[in-house]
């Protein structure tokens, strides 16, 4: 009879988060991530600077209730806009998950954007969707010497519609 060895499991590390390489991309920070209904948390790294709202937040551009805002605004594009674009590439083949819920999450951010879109002018949404769908950097987005005033402006905006504050 042959005898096989188990591997011996290392107990791992609470610093554990990921390869080195992702702690070179910038400062990490520690989240709790609610899991399921109940009261189990899971911790997770998050770097700080992952989006260019991130780094407005850092730099004390924006506070934290316009940062809300403009990731939210993210989201609502992200399932406004790419959302439908995969389900088209997906037409050929079955697609898993794809139910009402998904078209009613569709029409509703669409609405929650359109919303936005009334309150402002073409070329403030323009910036807010450069910004904060894009990703792309306000000075990119706007004239250099008022990108800054524009975004926040317009970051308001979407405060005062949406009733965060």
């Amino acid at each position: 009879m042959v005898k096989t060895r188990r591997k011996r499991k290392l107990p791992v590390s609470t610093a554990d988060y990921g390869p080195p390489e992702r702690h070179q991309r910038g400062e990490l920070e520690l989240i709790a991530v609610k899991i399921g209904a109940g009261n189990a948390v899971q911790h997770a790294a998050r770097n700080k600077s992952e989006h260019v709202l991130d780094r407005l937040l850092n730099q004390n551009i924006i506070d934290r209730t316009q940062h809300e805002a403009g990731m939210r605004v993210r989201g609502y594009w992200e399932l406004a806009t790419l959302l439908p674009q995969k389900l088209v590439m997906d037409m050929g083949r079955t697609v898993k998950g794809h139910s009402e819920d998904t078209s009613l999450a569709v029409i509703y951010a669409s609405s929650r954007l359109s919303e936005i879109r009334d309150n402002m002018t073409a070329t403030d949404y323009e910036l807010l969707i450069a910004v904060c769908g894009h990703g792309e950097s306000p000075t990119n987005a706007a004239p250099r010497n008022r990108a800054i005033g524009m975004f926040k402006d317009t970051i308001n905006v979407v405060v005062r519609v949406w009733r965060m504050r």
